[in-house]
């Protein structure tokens, strides 16, 4: 194309992202194994062949307060990509989501005559609808993966190409369903007198700590209703996975059962569980393939809310609800968001199996318009046209 190897600038600010990124990295490595790929990540991106010189931990945050607290640490790590897209030029940038940061960066490389093709929207759809103007100006094409988004976005006419989601190639268990509750001392009979209950309470360290305390809460009022019930919690990273055993530790001195803390398994629990307990995101998307039935929760400070509360445009909170189009998992949000409510809703499906079906057959619908699967693959395609067609131009 310039005579090197495609040159290949990613920025992924958060752990689904660094999922995505990792996908999109070994398609574009498949399709052109000349391929130099370098920019922000965590582990699983690394493994990719992506030369992350900016981690994931440097930049990652979660609501105003982490991040006025990391805005030195995020302004540095942005001024090195800024610095990336202006000396390297590479042949694309890419961004994956994380549209704080990762929009500021298009306009960046827009100006320095970089072609840009955004790798997962940010959801500008459920709020900040302005930034769609700004996608227009400085974003060649958006590869989106909900089937709403691409409508969405030729509405606004942006140049936009829908791929699936890449959960669906990714979201596969790697033990089976009964070794796994074996290893927690239960039978594969579902949900019966000792059901597993999965704590997902987020990828982000502020996240956890404000939803897992909830969750331990909830756990211990299941507990009682159902003796035998046995708890596990889902780490997205070894960080996490130490903060979750602490955490887990003191609610045990505070009256919550025992849960087990699980890392890099999400996908085995997930296939395994009789309910799960999941902070709003992706977890819920990855909770629908494996046909998990789940009560979604989210809760944030009380000036983030307001905010939120006046700015959000969708109706619901949780991607599945996004996507079925009505409300077909329970939202607990924000005062909503506690204890009680969480293990009356879990409690209800544990001991109603027609309502555990009929949610499980709402999400096998939400799992049959996410694709066929190859998201990254076709998305790895598209990007690769628009490198073509920057450096042709």
């Amino acid at each position: 194309m310039t005579g090197r190897g495609l040159s290949v600038l990613l920025v992924a600010g958060e752990s689904s992202g660094d999922l995505h990124g990792a996908a999109l990295a070994r398609e574009i490595r498949s399709l052109r194994p000349d391929a130099s790929l370098i920019g922000a990540g965590g582990e699983r991106m690394r493994a990719a062949g992506v030369d992350t010189f900016v981690t994931l931990e440097e930049i990652q945050a979660f609501g105003f307060a982490e991040v006025a607290r990391g805005l030195g640490r995020l302004r540095r790590s942005r001024n090195r990509l800024v610095r990336a897209l202006r000396e390297r030029r590479p042949d694309v940038f890419v961004p994956i989501d994380f549209g704080g940061m990762n929009l500021r960066l298009a306009a960046t490389a827009h100006a320095a005559g970089v072609p840009v093709a955004y790798f997962v929207s940010p959801q500008v759809w459920a709020w900040r609808t302005r930034r769609v103007k700004t996608i227009r100006r400085v974003v060649d094409r958006m590869i989106v993966i909900l089937p709403f988004e691409e409508r969405f976005y030729r509405e606004h006419g942006v140049a936009v190409s829908y791929v699936g989601h890449p959960l669906v190639d990714e979201a596969k268990p790697r033990v089976p369903r009964a070794a796994f509750r074996a290893q927690f001392g239960l039978g594969g009979d579902e949900s019966g007198a000792a059901p597993l209950v999965a704590l997902l309470p987020g990828s982000r360290a502020a996240e956890v700590r404000r939803l897992f305390p909830l969750q331990a809460a909830a756990a211990a009022t299941i507990l009682a209703r159902r003796p035998g019930a046995r708890f596990v919690a889902a780490a997205a990273s070894a960080a996490r996975a130490a903060e979750l055993r602490e955490l887990a530790a003191a609610a045990a001195r505070a009256g919550a059962p025992a849960i087990a803390v699980v890392e890099d398994a999400t996908d085995d629990l997930l296939g395994a569980c009789d309910l799960a307990l999941v902070a709003s995101g992706t977890a819920t998307v990855q909770a629908a393939i494996h046909g998990a039935p789940m009560v979604v929760m989210y809760r944030v400070t009380g000036l983030e809310f307001a905010i939120a509360r006046r700015m959000i445009r969708v109706p619901h909170i949780a991607m599945v609800n996004l996507i079925a189009g009505r409300g077909i998992v329970p939202e607990l949000v924000q005062d909503d968001a506690h204890p009680a409510r969480i293990a009356g809703e879990a409690i209800r499906l544990l001991e109603d199996p027609e309502a555990r079906r009929a949610m499980q057959r709402e999400l096998a619908g939400v799992r049959a318009a996410l694709g066929d699967g190859g998201a990254a693959r076709r998305a790895a395609a598209v990007v690769l046209e628009v490198a073509q067609r920057g450096t042709a131009g």
